[in-house]
């Protein structure tokens, strides 16, 4: 009998502390699967240090401060609550979104984003990232400007893959 009741008393413990290490594990784990990235009225009033209702770049942290010359659409060294509206969203992994998830811009979509006196072709100033590095390469013409046409010709760089 006193056998039966230890087995018993025993089993018991074991399956309280089962079920309590179960209720802790949803307890801390399951929040952060729950927590929604800051809205944008949030982010401006987490980061906005001088309180003028826009972001400067030394003003923002983490993904935005990597990121900041892309959202920055209009150019003026700012983030605007339209800007940062229209930014991609965290994909709630704490990245950004997967590459796969991403859409490519056209080359009227990069012409639009970095042409800033809206001449319909791009300068040396105006343009920014892999296009400004190899700007001599793309103005085949040599007039100083890429064009959609020069745009249009330049080969797709998957990722991984070298320029030659």
């Amino acid at each position: 009998m006193k056998r039966n009741s230890l087995k018993a008393g025993m089993l018991f413990v074991l399956m309280a502390g089962l079920v309590s290490l179960g209720a802790s594990a949803q307890a801390t784990g399951g929040n952060k699967d729950r927590q929604q990235p800051p809205s944008t009225e949030e982010l401006i009033k987490m980061m906005d240090s001088n309180k003028d209702g826009k972001l400067s770049a030394k003003e923002v942290k983490g993904p935005l401060k990597d990121d900041f010359s892309k959202i920055d659409t209009n150019k003026d060294g700012f983030l605007s609550k339209a800007e940062l509206e229209k930014a991609p969203k965290p994909d709630g992994k704490g990245g950004k979104q997967e590459a796969s998830q991403k859409k490519e811009p056209s080359i009227d979509e990069l012409i639009k984003t970095m042409d800033a006196n809206k001449d319909g072709k791009l300068s040396k100033d105006e343009a920014k990232g892999p296009l400004e590095k190899d700007f001599a390469k793309i103005d085949t013409n040599k007039d100083g400007f890429l064009s959609k046409a020069e745009l249009e010709k330049v080969p797709k760089q998957g990722k991984g893959e070298k320029k030659e």
